[in-house]
């Protein structure tokens, strides 16, 4: 089974006009698709409002946000991409004082292993 995913361009416009290489193919295409994922807020996206993360309703603005708590709801986000098995590694830093969260992650899919940084 092979998974294919539509290449982002350009200021993450999906890549159009150049038939196959506009195409991501199985550990490539997991990782596009975490990174896109992890691109959504929550009930952003009018086919699956469920879908991306909490960013107003458990994020942005609340009071006494732990990074243990950002690193889950980006670890459960991760995991519910089809294709992913599991993360192997985790790496954050939250900033409190302005607020701003870095990662890196090393994910097993089907396929092999892919790296998201940052997203």
């Amino acid at each position: 089974m092979t998974t294919r995913y539509r290449r982002l361009g350009t200021n993450n416009e999906p890549a159009m006009g150049r038939g196959r290489q506009d195409f991501l193919l199985d550990v490539e295409a997991v990782g596009q698709a975490v990174i896109t994922r992890l691109g959504f807020w929550r009930g952003e996206w009018w086919e699956d409002e469920n879908l991306g993360l909490p960013m107003w309703q458990s994020l942005l603005g609340v009071v006494g946000t732990k990074k243990e708590s950002i690193d889950r709801i980006l670890q459960d986000e991760i995991l519910q991409t089809t294709g992913v098995q599991n993360i192997s590694t985790l790496v954050s830093v939250f900033n409190t004082s302005n607020r701003t969260y870095q990662f890196y992650c090393e994910v097993n899919t089907i396929y092999g292993t892919t790296s998201i940084t940052n997203v």
